[in-house]
This record gives structure tokens, C-alpha cells and sequence, in this order.
């Protein structure tokens, strides 16, 4: 897609990544212990980061659960958020221009000068649902509801907490609210069981690969994150056969 796009870009031209898991421009923009780095997971050879220099970027992070009725056809029944933020953590005037474009549109738009506390609010929301979804099938209000699930839904949390810990990152929900906002979400299925009954190929290398990659990078194991993601790709892999 980037490739298609280069040749449309211009000096103040705006690209607004709305991708789930963790983004390729996530060590771009900012000066720390990995800064230039690329994510072997989504990014393996760099050539993403190449096409589109961090200055065209804004961080873009959705808050939506819907459902894909059809092609074209989309149904949501929970309040629809997107929050916004410059990959450098500065409050701009391009930054509110689009805040408030997506804003007349009808869907709450927030800015933020940390861009990637809620990417890893969301990594957190994603990792906990998605891969568990597509083992059993179930929908959010069971995964973080149901007595047998709910332990293994927590110790895969408290890994992904640590994590962005040890990156900085502040969720602003303790882990028990984080489970009962989740089981308030309804019966919703995840975007990734809807994909795997609809045959397509999951996101486990943006939403969960790439976590335990920047997991390594720190040197702290996700032992429960592992078994479960290798849990999920194995059942992808025979639905596929």
C-alpha cells in the first residue's frame, strides 16, 4: 500500500496509519535506548520505514468493536473512539486539523501527547481477546467473564503490563477495571475470530509476535503470551489445511 502511495506524497502531505498491534514507526520519531530500530515481526527488513519517512506520520489508535456483516457492510454497537498523536509526542496544529476533520465526521476523536501509552492500551486489549478468541471461540464477554478463562486472560494482561512498563508506557486502567470494561463489551466477536471464520490470514505478528519481539529486546519472557500465540497460529494453520 505504501509502495502505491509514494509517488501521491509531498512535502506536507499526512499519512494516517490506523493499524492494530504495534506500528513499524514505533521506534521512529523519538530519541531512546532503540530509536531507528525496525520491528523484525511486521517490518523485518526495514523497507516500510524506508518508503515513508516519520515526518508524514501521524500515530492513529481505534477504540472500535465491530461487526463485518457484508462486504462494505459494517455493524458497531459499542461508542466508536479514535485517538490521535504525532509519533513524537508534540501537540500540533496538523494534529488537531485531523482531530477535528474525524470529529465532524460523528466518531470521538481525541489528541494525545503520548501516542504510545494508548497503542499500548490497545496491545493490552488485543492480546488478551483476539488469539484466545480464535483457541475458544468465544466472544469478549466470555473471555473476561468466564472462570476458566479469566486466569489465563490475567496472566497474559499482567505480561503485556510489564512490558509497556518497562517501555515507558502508562495504562491509566488497573487490571481489574481493564477486565470488567472488557466483559462490559458484550458478546463481540474479535476482529481475529472474524477473520479466521472468514478464512483470511490473522494479524498474530502486528497484535502479538511483535510484543514478545519488544519483550526480548528488555529481557523479560511472556511465557503465557508465547504459548498462546503458538496455541493460535497452530489452530490457523490447520483450519487452513
Amino acid at each position: 500500500m505504501l509502495a502505491l502511495i509514494e509517488p501521491m506524497l509531498h512535502e506536507n502531505t499526512l499519512v494516517i496509519p490506523v493499524v492494530n498491534g504495534v506500528p513499524w514507526w514505533y521506534f521512529q520519531g523519538t530519541e531512546g535506548r532503540f530509536s531507528g530500530n525496525h520491528i523484525q515481526a511486521i517490518d523485518p527488513d526495514g523497507s516500510v520505514s524506508k518508503l515513508l519517512p516519520h515526518k508524514h506520520l501521524i500515530g492513529c489508535v481505534v477504540f472500535i468493536t465491530a461487526f463485518r456483516n457484508a462486504p462494505a457492510v459494517v455493524t458497531s454497537t459499542n461508542p466508536l473512539l479514535i485517538v490521535l498523536g504525532e509519533i513524537n509526542h508534540q501537540i500540533t496544529e496538523r494534529l488537531e486539523t485531523v482531530r477535528l476533520a474525524i470529529e465532524d465526521a460523528g466518531i470521538e476523536a481525541r489528541a494525545t501527547d503520548n501516542i504510545r501509552d494508548q497503542i499500548w492500551t490497545k496491545v493490552a486489549a488485543n492480546l488478551t481477546s483476539n488469539p484466545l478468541s480464535v483457541v475458544t471461540k468465544g466472544t469478549l464477554d466470555q473471555l473476561y467473564a468466564d472462570p476458566k478463562l479469566k486466569p489465563l486472560v490475567r496472566e497474559v494482561l499482567d505480561e503485556v503490563l510489564l512490558i509497556a512498563a518497562a517501555y515507558g508506557a502508562r495504562i491509566r486502567f488497573d487490571p481489574q477495571t481493564f477486565m470488567e470494561m472488557g466483559a462490559g463489551m458484550g458478546a463481540v466477536k474479535t476482529s481475529m475470530l472474524q477473520d479466521f471464520e472468514a478464512g483470511q490470514p490473522l494479524e498474530l505478528d502486528a497484535i502479538g509476535y511483535s510484543v514478545v519481539e519488544l519483550a526480548k529486546k528488555v529481557d523479560i519472557p511472556m511465557v503465557a503470551t508465547q504459548h498462546l500465540l503458538d496455541l493460535t497460529a497452530f489452530i490457523a494453520k490447520q483450519h487452513q489445511n
